[in-house]
């Protein structure tokens, strides 16, 4: 009998393993039984996406007006809450950009008892996630916690919210550490570009012209006493929303919240700011140029009007954008990137305000191929308002709204968000569901989309920004004879313009 080693054996089952799942992989109809006439060259059509019914939470009061919107979902024994103020930088007073978001910062530095560490490891040992913010329209805090710790950290965040310290050698730390993340940020083109863009597009005296961090001139100059009035001005009840999900009845949840924030005081002398409008004075393209001498490569930031987010266009537009410059198969992205190889992504989204936002569209291109990139971008705007959009197009732009709010749905955090903004546009809560009637509408009268973008998206209304090397992207341009843009403004890395 012939002898086979052990090392033999294994060689030999090993490489009959090896040839099974090449056969396998090769032809993978004979491993299943199938013959090879059975391909699957043609793929399956993709069935009807589910219905969606959108979930509409209760809402009641707190004694002292703040309301709560709560939705009862008891899949996970976890709470999300949001506490959402209608204060935001657009309330900064002139001069004092960042003041907003510097005192939401301050707010977790430390309250009674605590101080910003223990209050991170409390949160820490009850299983849960804490912040607060401001952004341009809202400043709030956010609370993810296990169901049976919800009463330790309500009380906790409260305290913060309601008792900060507002101590000066908290502000003594956190103050630089922001100005060295502004200063950070300036060694970022994108960075930069995101900084200022909203002023070249408002202007100066426009409320939602200055970044909600604020520019380092104007941080420089808040002092604790600007923090400390800009907290007993804002953070008031009047206007206070509290959204929330997870698994507690609203009744319970309501009762909670009485004993934490029954008691918040409200500010008499307090009113909410007008939703902004768009400057009316924005009629042709101008172009800005914040100059990197050097750079490779430059960001190209086009911005036009945009609408309220409460707008009766807004899911037309939702989905126009998605055609746009909004899904990785966009017009932008085929344009851009596919088809001349000019950059590796670009873009488009429309900012989602109280007041009227702004449609953005974006890319990062090699210097020399910015004046011809602004030509292809020019060259969408103007296909895309012309209010031609295909079925297909249309068809594959409201499946991805949809799965993208089907993707939410499936989280507290999502959900919760979701709720959020609506509350935060001034929109009932049974909004998301008028959302989605509306998109079933589109879907049998996809012309919709295209009067939506014939009416809202203006090239001749938008302004371009753009960050690199000035002298290279005036060659690039004077080589394109028919981009007339006129004449180039430089601004520094706050805006300012540079004469």
């Amino acid at each position: 009998m012939k002898k086979y080693s052990i090392l033999a054996i294994y060689r030999t089952t090993t490489f009959a393993l090896l040839a099974s799942a090449i056969g396998i992989f090769a032809n993978p109809h004979s491993a299943l039984g199938e013959s090879p006439a059975d391909s699957t060259s043609k793929l399956p059509t993709p069935g009807p996406q589910p219905a969606i019914k959108a979930p509409v939470p209760d809402v009641v009061k707190l004694s002292n007006g703040i309301e709560l919107w709560h939705l009862e979902l008891s899949h996970v024994p976890l709470i999300s809450l949001n506490i959402s103020l209608p204060s935001g930088s657009m309330d900064d007073p002139k001069g004092k950009s960042g003041l907003a978001a510097l005192t939401a910062a301050m707010l977790d530095e430390g309250t009674e008892g605590y101080d910003a560490l223990k209050i991170s490891d409390t949160f820490d040992l009850l299983g849960a996630t804490f912040s607060v913010s401001a952004d341009k329209e809202t400043s709030g805090a956010n609370l993810q916690v296990l169901t049976r710790n919800l009463n330790k950290a309500l009380k906790l965040m409260s305290s913060i919210i309601l008792k900060p310290s507002l101590k000066e050698d908290d502000w003594a730390r956190l103050k630089p550490l922001w100005i060295n993340s502004l200063k950070n940020s300036q060694v970022n083109p994108n960075l930069i570009a995101r900084q200022i863009n909203y002023r070249i597009v408002y202007g100066d005296d426009h409320p939602y012209a200055h970044p909600t961090s604020g520019y380092i001139s104007t941080v420089n100059s808040l002092t604790l006493d600007d923090v400390r009035g800009f907290y007993s001005t804002h953070w008031a009840s009047n206007g206070v929303k509290i959204i929330s999900s997870g698994a507690i009845s609203t009744s319970e949840l309501q009762t909670k919240l009485e004993a934490n924030f029954g008691k918040w005081r409200s500010n008499p002398q307090l009113k909410r700011a007008d939703a902004p409008a768009y400057p009316s004075n924005t009629q042709a393209p101008k172009i800005v140029v914040h100059n990197i001498p050097g750079s490779v490569q430059t960001v190209v930031r086009i911005s036009a009007p945009g609408i309220a987010r409460k707008h009766e266009d807004y899911e037309g537009l939702n989905l126009a954008n998605v055609i746009f410059g909004g899904s990785f198969t966009s017009r932008l992205q085929q344009n851009l990137r596919v088809k001349h190889g000019y950059t590796y992504g670009a873009g488009s989204n429309f900012t989602r305000m109280r007041g009227v936002g702004v449609f953005l569209s974006a890319a990062q291109v090699e210097t020399k191929y910015t004046a011809k990139s602004i030509i292809e971008f020019r060259r969408e705007f103007q296909t895309i308002a012309n209010g031609k959009v295909t079925e297909a197009e249309s068809g594959k732009a409201i499946a991805s709204i949809r799965s993208s709010m089907m993707k939410s749905l499936q989280s507290l955090g999502g959900t919760s968000s979701l709720i959020a903004s609506l509350a935060e546009a001034d929109l009932p809560p049974t909004h998301l569901q008028a959302e989605l009637d509306k998109y079933s509408q589109i879907e049998k009268d996809t012309s919709i989309i295209g009067k939506a973008a014939s009416a809202w998206i203006n090239w001749d209304k938008a302004s371009i920004f753009l960050v690199g090397d000035l002298e290279a992207i005036k060659k690039t341009i004077a080589a394109e004879d028919d981009l007339k843009l006129g004449e180039i403004v430089e601004v520094d890395n706050e805006g300012n313009v540079i004469n």
